[in-house]
């Protein structure tokens, strides 16, 4: 399994795609760590495709409650 954690600065989104790709192929999974927290945008989920997302506690916060 990779980590990849959000508060990484990843600049080049075409290169990080296909190099997960790969690993994909060869029987790796991928984890996004720390959603909310970092420098990415919220494009980056489904950009990465990952197979885990670990969030924030306040990214998660109220979501049982609130109706957005």
């Amino acid at each position: 399994m990779f980590k990849i954690i959000e508060s990484e600065v990843l600049t080049n989104r075409r290169h990080i795609h296909d190099a997960l790709l790969d690993y994909r192929a060869h029987g790796s999974h991928i984890a996004l760590d720390d959603i909310g927290t970092g420098y990415s945008s919220p494009a980056w989920p489904s950009t990465l495709q990952p197979d885990f997302l670990r969030s924030t506690r306040q990214l998660a916060r109220g979501v049982a409650t609130d109706p957005v």
